[in-house]
């Protein structure tokens, strides 16, 4: 088996800070990523992407609170964890202190971007050439001629620079021709690439009054594998004692 694997990485950068001091910056590019129909989920995703899942909208969070009280109900103490708790209030009791312990939850309510989900880009454009699928990383499949490429797409934050990744492999039984596998490769992904590229830099020149630069490293490489028995001499070195 031969695996051609194209790694394609645009990084992104501006002078000064994105946004300018706005706060959340990674969690509205995500939403307007989602609103081009260019989601990023987790590398486990499966199914269809939840349309709740993005946005700015009202969530509610509930945070334990361990309270201990004496027996007039008045609070002696309030601890974050359950073990913490636990322990403070047994001792209590060997002290011969009456008192309750009682999980009581804090539950807070508030409008916020939602939270990034994964860096994998789950597509669904109108003009998404290839086909997205999701078993193992969510990919990008493509059928040239009955053959099989798939590509998986990531963005994340590395310090002030945003980079896309492209990951494209292709896997053949033999050795074929370089060169037109290559081209292959290439020319398949590229309508869908372009389109992904332009969204990302499109968005990202929003969050910036100066010029977005990028930089890119691209490196093709062949992967052959091919299965075979290990010799005996190998497994004896391994096996049997070393002799004196």
């Amino acid at each position: 088996m031969t695996l051609y694997e194209r790694e394609m990485t645009i990084s992104f950068e501006t002078e000064g800070n994105w946004g300018e001091g706005e706060s959340d910056i990674e969690r509205k590019i995500c939403n307007d990523l989602h609103n081009r129909n260019i989601s990023q989920v987790a590398s486990w995703h499966y199914g269809n992407v939840d349309e709740g899942a993005y946005g700015f909208k009202e969530h509610t969070d509930e945070t334990s609170k361990y309270v201990i009280r004496d027996e007039d109900g008045i609070v002696m103490c309030e601890l974050k964890y359950a073990s913490e708790a636990k322990l403070a209030y047994e001792g209590l009791l060997r002290y011969g202190i009456d008192c309750d312990l009682k999980d009581e939850p804090t539950i807070t309510t508030e409008e916020r971007w939602s939270r990034i989900l994964g860096s994998f880009l789950f597509c669904r454009f109108d003009e998404l050439v290839g086909e997205m699928r999701w078993t193992g990383y969510p990919h990008i499949k493509y059928v040239e001629d009955g053959k099989t490429i798939k590509m998986e797409c990531t963005f994340t934050k590395n310090g002030e620079n945003f980079n896309l990744n492209f990951n494209i492999r292709y896997s053949v039984d033999r050795l074929a021709n370089r060169s037109a596998v290559e081209d292959m490769i290439v020319a398949v992904p590229l309508e869908d690439m372009r389109f992904i590229r332009q969204s990302v830099q499109e968005i990202l020149e929003t969050y910036t009054n100066k010029s977005v630069q990028y930089s890119v490293d691209c490196n093709t490489k062949i992967i052959s594998s091919v299965d075979y028995k290990c010799s005996p001499d190998s497994v004896n070195m391994v096996m049997l004692e070393e002799e004196e």
